[in-house]
């Protein structure tokens, strides 16, 4: 699947600001922070879009500070959204699950700071109503406190990215979740897809709706989701949901000409932060680059790992880019094993 190589995106990240919640869905999986400085994220980040600019080696250079971006001072939201716009990354919204609880008034005040440093969307991720909600976020309170942070939302002029999961466990409260949001109001995006193929929720397959789960979503609630479109209806082949089945008898018949994986990723933390901030950025680039390469390029092209690790009985809906990664594990897997 990621051949031919084309890497034409840079994503830093770094782990500043704790998740407080457990997600038994986390794409991330097991969580650590890096004692690095803002300061010294926003010089890495600058000197690379100077490279950028000057160079064009590459499209977009983007950034991400996890788990959440509830904690950022003023000038730190303003800062990370103008390096963000300077990448060319859009769209940029508010990262809000995980936030600490806390006073109405404060995440208002904390919510005002981000609105008038530019941002006017943030996101929320839910799978479930009320205490299954709670249950698969690992924090009691969790949901209430979503839907309180709605409320101050629509005060404040924010549009709301509501990514809602499709699971065994949420498929029964789904209309009651989205009332919940609805009947708050406000601006809103709405989007359903199934539980992910990353992090913890690779251990969520039983929770993994199939075909035959589709007919029990609420018809006017799968106008969100590609479930039922097909591909002409869906701007891009990584927006299609099929199954397994589906992808294995679909993949022979079309070319997929941008790999999943076109962009390589630098995470920030003490063991490369000074080589970052002072060796050329183009032999960092190119040091990144070999790295990425040798890690995708002996995985055999997705019609091969398909052919050999593809389930034709398997009904279970996936994206590419999931069903992609659920094959090359199990082809590592495999050379392991060797």
């Amino acid at each position: 699947m990621q051949n031919p190589m084309n890497i034409d995106s840079i994503n830093f990240n770094e782990n500043v600001y704790p998740c407080c919640n457990h997600c038994r869905y986390c794409s991330a999986g097991k969580k650590h922070l890096d004692n690095i400085p803002f300061y010294r994220y926003v010089r890495v980040m600058e000197r690379f879009l100077d490279w950028k600019e000057k160079t064009n080696k590459v499209k977009t250079i983007s950034s991400h500070i996890m788990y959440t971006h509830a904690l950022m001072t003023y000038e730190q939201s303003k800062k990370f959204r103008e390096l963000s716009l300077r990448g060319g990354y859009h769209p940029l919204e508010l990262q809000m699950d995980g936030c600490i609880f806390m006073p109405e008034d404060d995440l208002e005040r904390i919510l005002d700071g981000h609105r008038r440093a530019g941002y006017d969307r943030y996101s929320v991720t839910m799978n479930g109503c009320r205490e299954i909600h709670d249950l698969w976020a690992g924090r009691k309170g969790e949901f209430d406190f979503i839907m309180m942070m709605a409320k101050i939302g629509v005060r404040l002029g924010y549009e709301r990215q509501e990514n809602i999961l499709i699971s065994q466990s949420s498929i029964p409260q789904l209309q009651e979740l989205t009332n919940c949001f609805d009947a708050i109001g406000g601006k809103k995006i709405r989007s359903l897809n199934p539980v992910g193929y990353f992090g913890w929720a690779k251990m969520l397959e039983k929770e993994r709706i199939t075909r035959a789960d589709v007919p029990r979503i609420p018809p006017h609630l799968l106008a969100y989701s590609t479930l039922t479109k097909d591909d002409k209806e869906v701007n891009h082949v990584y927006g299609l949901l099929k199954s397994e089945r589906e992808w294995i008898e679909w993949i022979p018949n079309h070319v997929i000409e941008v790999p999943v994986n076109s962009g390589i990723g630098i995470h920030l933390d003490s063991s490369n932060i000074d080589y970052l901030e002072t060796a050329p950025c183009d032999d960092i680039f190119n040091d990144y680059v070999d790295q990425y390469v040798k890690k995708y390029q002996p995985v055999p092209d997705i019609r091969v790992i398909s052919e050999k690790y593809g389930d034709r009985l398997n009904e279970k809906i996936y994206h590419l880019y999931e069903i992609d990664n659920k094959w090359t594990d199990l082809y590592n897997s495999d050379q392991q094993g060797t």
